[in-house]
């Protein structure tokens, strides 16, 4: 139970450190990188947390939200919440792989013999 809380907490972390340091602020970190660990991150906590995973997207919504306009990218008509809330819908499917592909593991493969 302990090392899910900690999952949460370290998911919580990173996603404040990119919405306020990535979108907003506009740190300049390599791309492709960057996309690999959101990727790799969203499966893992999926994995781990369940479809309680899914309450995490919420959360880091409304953590996005004070956040208002980027000061990094001045032509940007957008809040940075739906820029968020876009890649929320992305990270969707990848939390349900998670969930899914954690199942399988833990439940193990089982011949069905007929």
């Amino acid at each position: 139970m302990r090392y899910r809380l900690l999952i949460a907490f370290v998911y919580v972390v990173l996603v404040v450190t990119w919405v306020y340091g990535v979108a907003d602020r506009g740190w300049d970190l390599p791309e492709a990188p960057i996309w690999v660990l959101l990727v790799a991150v969203q499966i893992l906590v999926g994995a781990v947390l369940r479809w309680w995973a899914l309450l995490l997207l919420g959360a880091m919504l409304m953590l996005s939200i004070p956040a208002g306009y980027s000061d990094a990218y001045s032509g940007a008509d957008i809040p940075i919440w739906f820029s968020v809330m876009v890649l929320g819908v992305m990270a969707l499917p990848l939390i349900v792989v998670g969930v899914l592909g954690g199942y399988y593991v833990r439940r193990g493969p089982r011949l069905h013999r007929s």
